[in-house]
């Protein structure tokens, strides 16, 4: 059991680090891609396949996320379910 938690306490720390550099990180930012720092280009599929796997891997049923930029949202997803049970899907007038 400890060793679970542990895994999951990683998992989360990595995910949430990643959420924190993607946010805080750019700087340049477009709708049809985004721009590290350091030049590399991020496309909206490759950050679409990264959180899914993140769900996938972590068990989530659910999440929302946005990246904003100069007072502008240019990334926003809704990926997952409201519930387990009934497989409702997650979109953007969900409340968490």
């Amino acid at each position: 059991m400890k060793n679970h938690i542990q895994y999951l306490y990683h998992k989360y720390t990595e995910l949430f680090i990643l959420i924190c550099l993607i946010s805080f990180g750019f700087c340049g930012i477009s709708e049809a891609q985004i721009v590290t720092p350091a030049g590399k280009l991020i496309s909206n599929a490759m950050i679409d396949t990264f959180l899914q796997k993140q769900i996938d891997s972590l068990q989530l049923p659910g999440l929302s996320i946005a990246f904003i930029s100069k007072g502008k949202i240019v990334y926003h997803r809704a990926l997952g379910v409201t519930d387990i049970k009934t497989k409702t899907p997650i979109d953007e007038t969900v409340d968490f």
